[in-house]
């Protein structure tokens, strides 16, 4: 009996939400509308804050970077009362070398200029991104060897590229392995090498590394720059290749030196980093620094840069669902108004205020679950073309992220937003007269 009279409640409530087509449309555009500039809204906003920590992401789990302005040995002596890991060094060639010139079909130029890594082990490497952050990352090498203790002790010239690299240089190229790349090669326009043009140094490519994430934000912004009508266009990338080979060849330039340590576990990552911050404290004022990079706090001060734009943008569209919830509210009470002769009836035949109100209100919500559910459907599409406008004509990096979150807050908003603005309405029409609404015309 009572799962009898749920079926048959549950079907009017379908039934007399369906029975005015105006009606429906107006409430449903309103959710609608409501429901999908807040999902767009936090699917973009949560997208661009995810999409710049990936940027930091890809650092190695339990490394962390040390430069300082003391000398190698003293750094080693003093780092090594905190911890017995032996350090990966690496120095990085401040200036930017040119190591190729590939022409465009517009006959302008694209001169590709390297960051000069010399690195002690390929087991991590550092990219520097363009806020001037180390980021420190795990590698893969996808075709060749890494760079072994026999190259750093023979002074090799062997150099480690990533795949986007190796594609810039040798666009041509059936065997990247196969390859030679030239410091100081001649390029198109470039008035960087002016001091060192008598100097060239031939590196045989032995690896081919992933491109990390780092390198697919510079892939964009480099295409922007490929697409531009300038004579010259210069894209920076990072090579790689053994410490001693640096020292050997480019002593002549500024070497700006790096000391990785890798843990095996977060909490003697987090200890060490603890460790090297207080007897950082403890001696500034002797002159000596020590600048501490790792995951974690990279991810921080990218929070709280990024959370501030974040809580903007979720600030203005619940100020926009507020807006859009009104003008619900008003179409509802219009709705309820046309329907106080069903209301006078419904009445007459036993049905109390919560009746009424509970009829209003469990009709907003099977409205608000199809409005809401084609909302956040119809949003992430738009995500995705948002995605690949940013990526294809603003060439800015966007990567679309979509989570169980970003699909259930929206609709919860929508229903809860709904009920709520349900209530209003049937508490109006719940307190209307039996005699009144009979002799509603």
């Amino acid at each position: 009996m009572w799962n009898n009279r749920l079926e048959l409640y549950v079907k009017n409530i379908i039934h007399m939400s369906f029975a005015s087509k105006t009606r429906l449309i107006l409430t449903s555009l309103g959710i609608f509308i409501s429901v999908f500039g807040f999902s767009m809204g936090i699917l973009i906003s949560d997208s661009y804050y995810e999409s710049q920590k990936d940027y930091y992401n890809t650092a190695a789990d339990s490394t962390v970077v040390i430069k300082s302005n003391q000398t190698a040995d003293d750094v080693k002596k003093t780092l090594s009362s905190f911890t017995s890991v032996i350090p990966i060094d690496e120095v990085v060639v401040q200036q930017k070398i040119p190591i190729g010139s590939v022409q465009k079909k517009d006959g302008s130029y694209i001169n590709i200029l390297g960051t000069i890594h010399g690195v002690s082990s390929t087991e991590v490497f550092i990219q520097t991104s363009d806020k001037g952050y180390d980021i420190p990352s795990k590698n893969t090498i996808l075709y060749g060897r890494g760079i072994y203790a026999p190259d750093i002790s023979g002074m090799e010239p062997v150099v480690i590229i990533d795949m986007y690299t190796a594609e810039l240089l040798f666009p041509d190229s059936d065997n990247y392995l196969e390859e030679t790349i030239r410091l100081n090669s001649s390029v198109s326009g470039s008035s960087l090498i002016n001091n060192n043009q008598s100097f060239s140094l031939e590196l045989d490519v032995v690896g081919i590394k992933e491109n990390s994430i780092l390198t697919e934000h510079k892939t964009i912004e480099n295409r922007k720059k490929i697409q531009q009508l300038d004579n010259t266009i210069n894209i920076i990338v990072d090579i790689y290749c053994p410490i001693s080979t640096v020292y050997n060849y480019l002593n002549k330039y500024n070497l700006d030196r790096s000391y990785i340590y890798c843990f095996e576990t977060l909490e003697l990552n987090q200890s060490f980093s603890s460790a090297v911050k207080a007897y950082s404290e403890m001696t500034q004022y002797q002159n000596i620094t020590y600048e501490i990079s790792t995951k974690e706090i990279l991810l921080e001060e990218a929070s709280k840069e990024l959370n501030e734009t974040k809580t903007i943008i979720n600030i203005v569209m619940i100020g926009l669902c507020i807006v859009f919830g009104l003008s619900i509210t008003s179409v509802v009470i219009f709705s309820v108004k046309e329907r106080i002769p069903e209301i006078g009836i419904r009445k007459a035949f036993g049905a109390d205020k919560l009746d009424i109100v509970s009829q209003i209100l469990f009709e907003m919500i099977f409205i608000s679950c199809i409005a809401s559910t084609l909302a956040i459907v119809f949003s992430i599409i738009m995500s995705k073309i948002f995605e690949l406008y940013m990526i294809n004509r603003l060439f800015i990096y966007f990567k679309l992220h979509i989570s169980i979150k970003n699909i259930i807050t929206p609709l919860i908003l929508g229903v809860v937003e709904s009920a709520t603005l349900g209530i209003i309405p049937g508490v109006y029409a719940s307190n209307i007269l039996i005699t009144n609404a009979l002799k509603f015309e």
